[in-house]
């Protein structure tokens, strides 16, 4: 499965602390959404790896129109921390149903949820948890397939608040992704949050183009136990947006399939 990511032409407003977007050494940002762009091989796409896209509507109808010319079967990945408009979100549902329908591909919503109640702090530019979780129902009406991503992992975010998260969401989605978190040691983020209180290591970034190696926080045993309760609710957990994509490829299309045969 090969992925292509673009890089939003929208600034961010988000202001996630955490954000890997900022960090001008150490990321670049890729081209921009565009249809000679595109690799011909490339199965999976995202729109907006950087970036905040969905309540533009010119933008969503040049999605829309690059889906319609692409021959190859296609995947559209989508995350958001920002509400979508009723009528955005219809057009996806529509676009997303005549994909299957088609057997051109899907689109998938991700829904970040790194912390609860210190959203405000951590993420001062985003929706408030609690309209996160009415997207994540929204989705779910329209039968759109999403995800709620647990990543980055904060080390100073207790297990309990995870699951708390994952009680909450777990009404509207079977899949979780979990990862850890990157920081560039130069950062406010990083000097306020994590020096001399968390253990870094560096590690290989295999989704970007050059490859760079970041500074990473692993806890693999906070890991470990949001994947065990992940597990127990009986709900899928993945390590990379990619693991989630190939399942979604497998088992949900297939259950489509059969509904418009």
């Amino acid at each position: 499965m090969k992925r292509q990511f673009f890089s939003s032409n929208h600034q961010c407003e988000n202001g996630c602390l955490y954000c890997f977007a900022k960090w001008k050494n150490d990321y670049k940002k890729t081209t921009l959404f565009s249809y000679e762009l595109i690799d011909d091989d490339s199965d999976v796409l995202y729109p907006s790896c950087d970036g905040e896209i969905l309540n533009d509507s010119a933008y969503v109808e040049n999605l829309f129109s690059i889906i319609n010319k692409r021959k190859r079967r296609t995947i559209i990945s989508i995350s958001t921390k920002n509400d979508i408009d009723i009528d955005i979100l219809d057009s996806l549902s529509d676009k997303n149903n005549e994909m299957i329908k088609e057997k051109k591909g899907f689109i998938k919503i991700s829904i970040p949820l790194v912390c609860k109640d210190r959203i405000n702090e951590i993420e001062p530019g985003t929706i408030k948890y609690e309209d996160r979780i009415g997207l994540l129902k929204r989705l779910k009406e329209r039968n759109i397939p999403n995800s709620v991503v647990l990543k980055p992992l904060l080390p100073f975010i207790d297990l309990d608040v995870y699951k708390v998260i994952i009680d909450e969401t777990s009404i509207y989605t079977n899949s979780y992704l979990i990862g850890d978190l990157y920081v560039n040691i130069k950062s406010k983020f990083y000097e306020y949050y994590v020096k001399d209180k968390y253990e870094i290591h560096k590690r290989e970034v295999l989704w970007l183009p050059d490859k760079k190696t970041w500074y990473v926080v692993v806890d693999n045993i906070k890991k470990s136990n949001i994947e065990k309760y992940i597990n127990k609710l009986e709900k899928n957990v993945f390590h990379s947006d990619v693991e989630h994509l190939e399942f979604l490829n497998k088992v949900y299309l297939d259950w489509c399939h059969k509904i418009y045969e």
